[in-house]
């Protein structure tokens, strides 16, 4: 059992290099309704997740020092990465891969920051869509892929731009890093949880961190106060016991909110709430809705573990940075 969440940051402590795969939109369209059934049932990368529907890679910074991102939409853009929120309502968690290895990182932020070189990229919807139809893709098994010196793909989609950006990083510096190991072993045309996959699980050389979005521990109490609005019309005895414990464990937490920092409240609010929200009311046959409500919650945010359920989370120190107000974390 997986205890542990990623590192919380602020966008604005992105760097060059960074990869970055976004959770799915709170309202997604009719492609994104796709990626999400599809990679759920038809991909088997267990460590990747099927909200994971884009990909990006940060390669620098603009004159306000916002981080510029590098990516494929309707086409390829490079651009402040406040630009891609206000197409999202105002904000969008996402992950971040952090390459250990700073001339690798820095390459990469090249390659995928030249415009010149890349703004004849189009997104193809049919060779996104044909990714799922592969055979590779329905087995867990990695596919190895060459390395060779050749442009990227004009016809492409989000991961397969951000892989090939990867391949022909490593391809740069191989010659004077052998010992980088940075290789895909994954088709270039894959899929965003197939490279999440990938990152994790194939390489120890990067960190992985999180932006959960806005308000992270503003949604997290208003879930909770649904939740518990919702057990407390149930008149039967184990929902009235377990509505007590679930109100305790929240007005402690928000007694001690003041005392601590942003992070730290949110990470002590789910270790006292969740082990609440596990025991079942309702003859043992499924899991909690109340639980699997504040999972999905946390999940939309990026701040998952691979492996449920969680009965004690143990944050890893936070890197969160200075930040303008409109990007300020709860």
């Amino acid at each position: 059992m997986i205890n542990t969440f990623p590192t919380i940051i602020s966008f604005t402590a992105l760097k060059p290099g960074d990869i970055l795969l976004f959770r799915s939109l709170t309202h997604p369209d009719w492609f994104q309704h796709i990626i999400l059934a599809t990679q759920r049932l038809v991909c088997q990368q267990k460590q990747g997740h099927y909200d994971s529907t884009h990909v990006a890679i940060c390669v620098g910074y603009d004159t306000e020092n916002i981080p510029i991102i590098a990516h494929t939409t309707a086409e390829y853009k490079r651009e402040p990465i406040t630009a891609l929120f206000k197409r999202c309502s105002g904000d969008r968690a996402f992950l971040v891969f952090r390459p250990s290895h700073q001339p690798w990182a820095m390459k990469l932020a090249e390659i995928a920051g030249d415009q010149p070189a890349n703004h004849q990229l189009q997104w193809s919807y049919a060779k996104a869509l044909s990714v799922f139809l592969h055979r590779s893709l329905r087995k867990p098994t990695l596919v190895s892929t060459p390395y060779t010196q050749s442009s990227l793909s004009t016809g492409t989609f989000c991961s397969n731009f951000v892989i090939e950006c990867m391949q022909q990083a490593t391809y740069a510096l191989q010659a004077n890093y052998p010992y980088l190991r940075y290789g895909l072993s994954i088709r270039a045309a894959s899929t965003p949880r197939a490279l999440e996959h990938h990152l994790s699980i194939e390489h120890s050389d990067y960190e992985q961190l999180c932006y959960p979005g806005l308000n992270a521990y503003q949604k997290l109490c208003d879930e909770i106060e649904k939740q518990l609005a919702r057990i407390k019309h149930r008149s039967d005895l184990p929902s009235q016991l377990k509505h007590a414990r679930i109100l305790a464990a929240y007005q402690l937490s928000l007694k001690n909110r003041e005392q601590k920092a942003d992070t730290q409240a949110f990470f002590d609010l789910l270790n006292q709430i969740l082990p609440e929200l596990i025991p079942n009311t309702g003859g043992g046959w499924s899991t909690p809705h109340s639980y699997k409500t504040v999972r999905n919650l946390i999940g939309t945010m990026g701040l998952f573990t691979n492996n449920f359920p969680i009965f004690a989370v143990v944050p890893r120190p936070s890197t969160i940075t200075q930040q303008p107000p409109y990007a300020r974390l709860p």
